[in-house]
């Protein structure tokens, strides 16, 4: 199921959210519904126009990314694209580019092995920078923000 962390930050008093996943998304993981969910709904917010930064869509896009919990093509597609994109864009910022999204673990929001910065995290920072950080604060409140994860988050 995906989750909610608080994240304490040294440089502010407040603790910052982080939405993650609770296992890997991705080719050959397992892809639970909540945790895809949670994904395809950070891409979704990324493709569109608007707040800060350029969207993160991919060349050829037809249609949006469908926010429908099912690990796919289309969804594999966007993964690749958003870590590949964020990569050109941040060269400093050494975001894994597996093809996966791997949860936070404890409250580290880069990789284990590699220190690399995970593609969660990266989805939460750009989501803040393009919608700011009051909607992700109370991010049931956006409207492409998927119902069947509001019981996850949202008690």
């Amino acid at each position: 199921m995906a989750r909610i962390l608080i994240v304490r930050n040294n440089t502010k008093e407040v603790a910052d959210v982080i939405y993650t996943v609770e296992q890997r998304v991705g080719p050959g993981a397992p892809n639970l519904r909540d945790d895809v969910l949670l994904v395809q709904f950070f891409l979704r917010a990324l493709q569109e126009s608007g707040g800060g930064g350029r969207p993160f869509t991919p060349p050829g896009l037809t249609a949006p990314l469908a926010i429908d919990g099912r690990f796919g093509k289309q969804t594999a597609a966007h993964i690749k694209f958003f870590q590949e994109e964020d990569s050109r864009r941040n060269p400093d910022a050494t975001l894994v580019t597996d093809q996966l999204v791997d949860p936070v673990r404890g409250g580290q929001l880069t990789g284990p092995r590699t220190g690399k910065v995970l593609t969660i995290t990266s989805l939460n920072v750009h989501y803040v920078l393009r919608k700011g950080k009051s909607l992700h604060n109370n991010i049931n409140q956006d409207p492409l923000f998927p119902v069947a994860l509001t019981g996850a988050f949202f008690l």
